[in-house]
């Protein structure tokens, strides 16, 4: 009985969650990119990843341009000892001080991906040429650790900003950490996870969830990553993912932004939807937001274009937010 009202809850959840407007493009090039995504359709792999990331890419090159001079970006700080672990800071080129600060975790199943330049770069531009100060991190990949691994490295990255995020004229106080894909689940990992926060606190003010991989496969593709992660346990493996770790989690909480694609495949969707009941669950709904006409990667890739399909929501989560935070 509680099994059907679960799946009941979640899915009037998605019922009144996907109801959401349609995009705004913004441009007749913006407009053409959604076109192409449409005829793409809902799926993912290597070639629907590469597709678009040729449709994005001459648009992100414009954009690109034209934030020339407006933002200052520090590359390779080292926020462990792991080649991997660093980060690059996208900052305002104007001075300024108590800046709040956006940290984007990339995507890649937890074995592959890079922050970049122009692709996840312009993640942290975005919210650079919105007054924000942008981050863009990488951290270390599967096989080479095992869990919770992923998550300690996003404590680091907290650590790391709390000591010196200031001199780029960042507030250690106004912190958000924003993980899509694989980054997504060590995001989720971190903010649910009390042994493994600095001084069992998050420390940070709100975390963005974007297309998480919150689940575990028991068969599949995804099973290697799975032992190669969580372990060659399988009775481990639902209390040590995302979802699991939500749900024994009872530590300091964390304002949460969950978001979706509508061209997100399905188990990807049904993921991020039961993340979402589980933070109701546990007390005051997170924010949602499913992205009309992206995919997996068009969701992160369109940022710092003229589509606002995402941006405002973004923003307005942050700074309503650290609205909250003051208001306490």
């Amino acid at each position: 009985m509680k099994t059907k009202r679960y799946f009941l809850t979640v899915g009037i959840v998605l019922a009144l969650l996907l109801a959401t407007s349609l995009a705004n493009a913004g441009s007749p090039e913006t407009e053409a990119a959604l076109v192409k995504l449409r005829a793409i359709g809902k799926a993912w792999n290597s070639k629907v990843g590469k597709q678009t990331k040729a449709i994005y890419i001459p648009l992100l090159q414009k954009a690109a341009e034209e934030a020339k001079g407006g933002v200052t970006v520090t590359k390779d700080l080292a926020y462990g000892s792991d080649e991997l672990q660093k980060l690059d800071i996208y900052a305002p080129s104007a001075s300024g001080k108590d800046r709040p600060v956006v940290v984007f975790i990339h995507g890649g199943g937890m074995r592959r991906g890079d922050k970049g330049d122009l692709i996840y770069g312009n993640v942290a531009t975005f919210f650079a040429r919105h007054g924000i100060i942008g981050g863009n991190a990488n951290y270390r990949l599967v096989p080479k650790i095992k869990w919770p691994e992923g998550g300690k490295d996003m404590a680091s990255i907290v650590v790391w900003l709390k000591k010196n995020i200031a001199q780029y004229g960042g507030s250690p106080d106004r912190i958000f950490l924003m993980g899509h894909s694989g980054g997504g689940a060590h995001v989720a990992d971190y903010i649910n996870h009390a042994d493994i926060q600095p001084g069992g606190k998050p420390g940070i003010a709100g975390a963005i969830l974007m297309s998480g991989g919150f689940n575990v496969s028991k068969s599949g593709p995804r099973v290697k990553l799975m032992e190669d992660y969580y372990g060659t346990d399988p009775t481990q493996w639902d209390a040590r993912s995302p979802l699991g770790m939500a749900k024994a989690y009872s530590g300091v909480k964390v304002p949460t932004f969950v978001i979706t694609g509508e061209l997100d495949i399905n188990p990807i969707e049904r993921a991020s939807a039961d993340m979402y009941a589980l933070l109701c669950k546990r007390g005051g709904c997170p924010r949602y937001k499913q992205v009309q006409g992206h995919n997996h990667m068009s969701t992160v890739v369109h940022l710092n274009t003229e589509d606002d399909s995402l941006g405002p929501d973004l923003l307005d989560f942050v700074n309503r937010t650290l609205k909250n935070m003051k208001a306490r």
